[in-house]
């Protein structure tokens, strides 16, 4: 994730949480009501509070949490976060009027903070993780890698079908990018498996997958299976339950690659 696509997470975060405290207690206005702000969060604290914060958000947007637990709203988890951190929801509250209302250049240098602890976790996450697909691994997708809905034309299909012949790990994986007015219901990814003689009329084992996330960002998806013998994986990128007409459709799945971890070059 890019820096400046970090920045403009990290502002939508703070402005939610911004708009939930404003839901609970108008802004302090009076010299009274300015004494009255009771407990307040170290600022060390408070920045891990905030990184929490973030933190949580973006767990959110994973295919498997995001269905898990899809009844749970922000409010809900942002008191969760604040209690977890040893203060209390009023604490909260009473620190975040001070910085609005008699720091805001405090606030701003806060959520600089923020943002610097983020990309600090970013890199050392870059350095120590191993990369999906690296250089030494055989990328066995031999169709399209790039697709863009609507699709007049028409030449472009997201179906698929390989026969693996070498037992392993196998794991499709590719990014989708689904915004809001994309008109399908309930889109994933279908997959499934049969024979390898028989990938038509064979009896399908179908693979786990989820429900593509509909915010316009882009998200990172995997179909795994382990294989003994010979098996035809099969299926469709960009399934859905409805029949929208394609200008209804608007999506972008790119970066296909299928991969068996026990093949390199």
């Amino acid at each position: 994730m890019r820096k400046n696509q970090i920045f403009s997470e990290l502002n939508r975060v703070l402005l939610i949480t911004l708009i939930i405290i404003s839901t609970i207690a108008g802004s302090c206005s009076t010299d009274a009501e300015k004494k009255e702000y009771g407990e307040l969060i170290p600022k060390d604290d408070f920045i891990s509070i905030l990184v929490d914060v973030y933190i949580s958000d973006g767990l959110l947007t994973v295919p498997k949490i995001h269905t898990l637990y899809t009844s749970i709203d922000s409010v809900a988890t942002f008191d969760q976060i604040v209690k977890l951190n040893g203060y209390s929801r009023e604490a909260m509250d009473n620190t975040i009027r001070y910085y609005f209302v008699k720091k805001p250049k405090k606030l701003v240098e806060i959520y600089d903070q923020v943002l610097a602890v983020l990309s600090e976790m970013e890199s050392r996450i870059l350095e120590e993780a191993p990369p999906l697909v690296d250089k030494t691994q055989v990328d066995l997708w031999t169709g399209e890698k790039f697709f863009s809905y609507p699709d007049p034309t028409g030449k472009d299909t997201v179906n698929f079908s390989f026969v693996l012949s070498d037992p392993g790990i196998y794991s499709l994986i590719y990014s989708v990018r689904q915004f809001p007015d994309d008109q399908t219901l309930n889109a994933r990814t279908t997959a499934y498996t049969t024979h390898a003689d028989s990938a038509e009329s064979g009896k399908r084992s179908y693979l786990k997958t989820y429900d593509f996330i509909k915010d316009g960002q882009k998200h990172t998806y995997a179909v795994i299976v382990r294989i003994n013998t010979p098996l035809s994986l099969n299926g469709s990128l960009y399934d859905y339950e409805n029949n929208p007409d394609e200008w209804g459709k608007h999506a972008v799945l790119d970066s296909v690659y299928l991969i068996n971890y026990s093949i390199q070059k």
